[in-house]
């Protein structure tokens, strides 16, 4: 399997092997022969600890999104948007792609001009609340059943 170099550090996920390491040792290189597998394992159980500690570590921060979104005061957007870009910038760093996805949506829909204010917190409240369902249920990969039907819900919202 060919693996595909991102464009640039900033798309390479904290779990994945750096490139610009992979560049200077070479494609080539067979990492099992420079790291010993038990430095290995001990590295990737650090990061399988810190991708479950990520729900509790950001639960009060989608708690608070949850509420500003149930508020319905259009001046909470501020709040909404700033916390939703604190998320995504973790979401992606542990590779929750659908949760930074659902993130950055909120962040689209918060900068579109032509958008009167009242629409655009209604899809970012369904956004919010869609970021609480992943929350809820721990989406940590994509595909899933719940995924599908939050992104079908969504899809309903945005595009009306």
């Amino acid at each position: 399997m060919e693996k595909v170099k991102p464009e640039s550090n900033d798309e390479v996920l904290a779990y994945e092997p750096d490139f610009a390491i992979r560049a200077i040792l070479g494609d080539d290189v067979d990492l099992n022969k420079v790291f010993s597998p038990e430095k290995i394992a001990a590295c990737q159980n650090i990061i399988n600890k810190a991708r479950a500690e990520f729900f509790d570590g950001e639960k009060d921060n989608v708690q608070k999104i949850s509420l500003a979104a149930a508020s319905g005061k259009i001046e909470n957007l501020t709040q909404i948007i700033g916390l939703a870009r604190d998320i995504r910038g973790q979401a992606n760093i542990f590779g929750f792609s659908f949760i930074a996805y659902l993130c950055s949506q909120m962040l689209h829909f918060s900068e579109v001009e032509n958008l009167e204010p009242k629409k655009k917190f209604q899809i970012i409240t369904k956004l919010a609340e869609g970021l609480v369902v992943a929350f809820t249920h721990k989406l940590t990969d994509e595909g899933g059943a719940i995924e599908k039907e939050l992104r079908a819900m969504l899809k309903a919202v945005t595009e009306k």
